[in-house]
């Protein structure tokens, strides 16, 4: 028997239960399955309702940062085409629902139910056999999966529209496969026909971003240039889940600057936050952190701890990392620690001591200074630019007093030149670096080693500003 065999021969079974609470159960655990066999990200939530025309059997969400639509209600119809009458494709496409048959279509079945999901732009319809032949291709044999294909399994749920049927489903299947043939006119048609039928039983947005993940791939496994159509916009949380740990893992690209800056500028930080099978199997990121990723990513926060793993004197190279869902450089004796949207996820520490300026007004002086706030053993001192015409000559001046010793507490810096200009709150009792807004990784990176890694002076290559005896 064949997969599709054995789901149907499952459901038969549940269906023939004795008790209605049985069949429920049993048919809704087998469909959903089957959709987490196809899509492990997806979250599933079922209902207590069955069969019924305006209420969802189950609802499909797609947590992550990338994707912020509301969950996908699917609706389960005994047979393929039931339910799915013009009236009611048009009464349920404002939430953008999944029409499910428990039974494979009927021949006569398809042209009119084409016909009436044809009428709407935000409704699936399919059955349980079509989405357990795409799911068979994950599983009929030892083969290396496509990452095209991956790809399309883990898409097609969230962002399909239209009719899916066996042969479509099929379809896909064969062409995701074809993509990355090595022979060019097999690879060029199974391209062709994958975007055919993307645009077919996708929307809009779905068969671009899916074409576009295709090319990628594609070019890396053939060979070929990168095409020059491939960027505008960012790759879809699923995209970034399955094409980025593919790209990483494969050694032979490492060194392709172009691409990785082509692919680099696709995707922000916080997109990779989420993305667990990175930080699973521990994929070194370096060849992602471009000069365009370093500069166009952004962060509102940054924080130093100390690497124990670091060999004596070893800061030539950072190694990037994601680490607990975050963003991780691995810089001598530092690993400095990035938030990409969220500060809750970095509180710091605290235990950490104010600073002595004479340790960090060489690095000062690298960057324009808003704000210092300092603490002596008698009064505490704010310097403000509102207040002050020159902040550090002012904090050296307070600094040099004999009547008191003062430590730094905070200070609001900006680096200079910088594309965001943005002000970024140094507080070295928590050994945080705060943007007020957004800041690029590479400025905020800058200040937390320059300020925050004062007792280890840190100075890799990528630092927006080093400081100088001139500065």
């Amino acid at each position: 028997m064949t997969r599709i065999d054995d789901v149907r021969e499952a459901i038969r079974r549940a269906m023939d239960e004795p008790s209605q609470d049985a069949v429920v159960s049993g048919v809704k655990g087998i469909v959903a399955s089957e959709i987490n066999g196809l899509d492990s990200s997806v979250e599933i939530t079922l209902t207590s309702n069955f069969n019924h025309t305006y209420l969802p059997d189950m609802f499909l969400s797609w947590p992550g940062s990338g994707n912020k639509s509301a969950p996908r209600p699917v609706y389960l119809r005994n047979t393929f085409s039931e339910g799915v009458t013009n009236y009611e494709v048009r009464e349920l496409e404002g939430s953008e629902p999944i029409v499910l048959g428990l039974t494979s279509a009927e021949p006569q079945d398809v042209a009119p139910v084409r016909e009436s999901v044809n009428l709407t732009r935000q409704v699936l319809v399919s059955d349980v056999d079509s989405v357990a032949t795409l799911r068979a291709e994950t599983t009929s044999s030892n083969a290396p999966q496509s990452p095209v294909l991956r790809v399309v399994q883990s898409s097609i749920l969230r962002l399909g529209e239209g009719l899916l049927d066996g042969d479509l489903a099929s379809g896909l299947a064969d062409a995701a496969e074809r993509v990355t043939s090595t022979e060019a006119q097999t690879a060029s048609q199974g391209m062709a026909d994958l975007e055919r039928y993307a645009y077919s039983v996708y929307n809009d947005t779905g068969a671009y971003q899916l074409s576009r993940a295709a090319q990628i791939i594609q070019a890396v496994t053939t060979g070929q240039a990168l095409p020059a159509d491939v960027e505008g916009g960012r790759l879809s949380e699923s995209d970034v889940r399955i094409l980025l740990p593919y790209l990483l893992a494969r050694h032979d690209i490492r060194d392709d600057s172009e691409l990785w800056d082509r692919v680099s500028r696709l995707v922000d930080l916080s997109d990779l936050e989420d993305v667990r099978e990175l930080e699973d199997a521990d994929i070194v990121l370096s060849p992602l952190l471009t000069s365009s990723a370093l500069d166009g990513w952004t962060a509102v926060r940054a924080t130093l701890v100390a690497n124990s793993d670091a060999a004596a004197g070893d800061a030539s190279e950072t190694t990037w990392r994601l680490r607990s869902g975050l963003l991780t450089a691995e810089v001598g004796p530092w690993l400095l620690i990035f938030a990409g949207v969220d500060k809750r996820k970095l509180k710091g520490h605290d235990d950490s001591v104010p600073a002595i300026w004479e340790d960090i007004s060489l690095s000062a002086r690298a960057l324009a200074v808003d704000e210092a706030d300092l603490r002596g053993i008698t009064r505490r001192v704010s310097i403000s630019a509102e207040e002050s015409g020159n902040v550090l000559r002012d904090v050296d001046e307070l600094t040099q007093t004999l009547t008191d010793s003062y430590r730094v507490i905070s200070m609001g810096v900006r680096v200079p030149g910088s594309e965001f200009d943005a002000t970024i709150d140094v507080d070295f009792k928590k050994m945080l670096a705060s943007a007020e807004g957004h800041s690029s990784v590479r400025d905020i990176g800058t200040v937390a080693l320059l300020l925050l890694g004062r007792r280890e002076p840190t100075r890799p290559s990528w630092l927006a500003v080093v400081p100088t005896s001139d500065s």
